[in-house]
């Protein structure tokens, strides 16, 4: 298992190491963001409360909190991606299959159970303290030992600098939720269809997600010589239809897939 893996501390970072951690992190962004459209799902989105909408302020709360943290996640995923592909890395679209770091134990990133809706708040907390910490880790290379230089040096530096944040930005699911476990406030939390209709709403909901992820892939990807890259535009319609999908399954009260590639 890699350093990048493990989040073990070692010895000073090459550049190579931060790049293969920034890689694994932009993977774990992935993670994350999925995890909070998940979260809001649950919580009700802005739907009405009579369409498995939010049943109070504290789980209409939740949900803003969940969407504002993966709208921060995509903006974040680009800024990563920018990152690698100025280092001449390639971009990164893969999702992290879990998180751990020097002393956070290993936590799984697999899509959440009904039963973790319980209380999510020590979860993502500890996720937020791993990742923080694995970004901690790098400063050293953008500060008192960079191992970049030019203008790649600002830029990544500038992406280990927000990547720090998110301990505060996870703590974040905490605040709306006074001290209620979240399990009290959600109510779109099943995974599993009643019938063929809403199978297909998540097989559905499923091909878009993969559309998606694939459409930002060739957008995160450098232009061949002489050619103009790929918009963002067709992933910005995907991410508009998974979102459109992803609202009628939390109207019955299903959470969205967003299966992992095996």
């Amino acid at each position: 298992m890699s350093a990048a893996e493990t989040g073990g501390a070692s010895a000073p970072l090459t550049s190579d190491q931060v790049l293969d951690e920034l890689d694994f992190l932009t993977k774990v962004c992935h993670a994350v963001l999925v995890e909070a459209l998940t979260i809001q799902g649950a919580a009700g989105r802005d739907l009405p409360a009579d369409q498995f909408g939010p049943i109070n302020d504290q789980a209409s709360g939740l949900a803003q909190v969940a969407g504002s943290i993966a709208q921060g996640e995509m903006f974040r995923l680009r800024r990563l991606n920018d990152a690698l592909l100025a280092a001449g890395r390639p971009g990164e679209t893969g999702r992290a299959a879990s998180i751990s770091s020097d002393s956070v134990p290993e936590i799984s990133l697999a899509p959440l159970t009904p039963e973790q809706f319980i209380d999510i708040v020590p979860r993502e907390l500890a996720i937020g303290r791993a990742i923080g910490e694995r970004y901690a880790r790098l400063v050293p290379a953008v500060t008192t030992a960079p191992v970049f230089s030019g203008d790649l040096l600002p830029q990544i530096k500038g992406v280990i600098e927000d990547g720090q944040g998110y301990p505060a930005e996870l703590a974040g699911y905490r605040d709306p939720l006074g001290g209620v476990p979240s399990g009290k406030v959600v109510r779109a939390t099943r995974r599993e269809a009643a019938d063929d209709s809403e199978q297909n709403l998540l097989d559905t909901s499923d091909r878009a997600y993969r559309l998606l992820v694939e459409l930002l892939g060739m957008a995160f990807s450098p232009p061949p010589d002489g050619q103009l890259g790929f918009s963002l535009q067709p992933a910005i319609e995907a991410m508009n239809i998974t979102d459109g999908i992803n609202s009628e399954l939390t109207r019955r009260g299903l959470l969205p897939p967003f299966t992992p590639d095996s």
